[in-house]
């Protein structure tokens, strides 16, 4: 039972990482231009982190 369940799993998250490599983004390239609404209201965009160091 737990091997078809580690199996089903390894499929339903192939297709995510397989996407999440298919960006061409390497280390050091500039981040798209992004913007987000946080909870508070307020915006975020990827322009207010630029000189910052973001983890993934």
């Amino acid at each position: 039972m737990r091997r078809s369940h580690r199996i089903a799993l390894a499929l339903l998250l192939l297709p995510l990482a397989l996407a999440a490599s298919a960006d061409g983004l390497q280390v050091g390239d500039r981040a798209p231009r992004v913007a987000t609404e946080l909870a508070s209201g307020k915006v975020l965009a990827a322009g207010h982190l630029e000189g910052k160091v973001v983890l993934q």
